[in-house]
Order: C-alpha cells, then structure tokens, then sequence
C-alpha cells in the first residue's frame, strides 16, 4: 500500500509528494545535530524506496548549502520556510522532507533521533545519503 503524504511551505508556494511504501510510523525520524538543521527545529524522513517531489511553480525554492556543500537546503524564498534538502549524485538526485511541513504528521508525533555526522567526510557523506535519502525531484513552472 502506497502511503501518500502531503504538505506545504508556510505560505503554499511550495508543496510536498512524499510517497511510501512502508508505514510512515516506521519511517527512522532524524534531527541532524548541525547548527543550520537545530535552528531551524527540523524533523526529516526519507525511503530509498519511496518518491518526493517538490512542486514549486512560482519559483519560490532558495537553494542554500553551507559547510561541506554536499546537499542543498530547499527554502521558501517567502515565507522562509526549510522544507527539505536534495543531493544530486551519479546523475540522480535524492532528497529529505521535513516533516514540519506535512499536513498530517501524526506518524511522526515521537522524539526524533539525534544524528551527528561530524566525522563523515564529504564521500562518506553522499554514500550515506545516496543509500538512505529518497528519490527526489523539483517541478518547476
């Protein structure tokens, strides 16, 4: 059974596909230890599995990458909100959806496990993120 979850940045210009096989209750919950990711209060899943797709037809995504530069934080150029982060390896590109922005985050009403990935190095890094992030796109226009 497909699991379709929605959402939306603060304002709506930006939605949210996020799609699973597996039961979201299920889903590992992260929150990154990095300063951007605490500020920012962020709750992420993802499914190698699954698909996310990012709608942005005003062309309101702000694409921010900060340290390694290894991903690039998805913003609302509006309303400020981080919805989620892409990497684009080997021709793909993968994604994490903060579950902030869902309108049902009911799975997803439980403590978070903290992850630091200070040692990776950036390799080790998008190997991670490779294996564990989601298929992912942004659609434009």
């Amino acid at each position: 059974m497909t699991h379709r979850l929605t959402g939306q940045c603060h304002c709506g210009n930006i939605t949210v596909l996020f799609e699973t096989e597996q039961d979201p209750n299920l889903l590992q919950l992260r929150a990154c230890d990095c300063s951007f990711c605490r500020m920012q209060g962020t709750r992420t899943v993802s499914d190698p599995r699954g698909r996310l797709s990012f709608s942005d037809p005003s062309k309101a995504i702000h694409r921010y990458s900060f340290a390694t530069k290894t991903a690039e934080s998805l913003l609302c150029r509006n309303c400020g909100v981080y919805i989620g982060a892409l990497i684009a390896v080997e021709g793909a590109t993968y994604g994490i959806v903060n579950v902030n922005v869902l309108d049902d985050k009911t799975p997803f009403a439980r403590e978070p496990e903290v992850m630091n990935y200070v040692h990776e190095t950036p390799a080790e890094r998008l190997a991670r993120r490779k294996a564990k992030w989601t298929p992912a796109e942004i659609v434009e226009g």
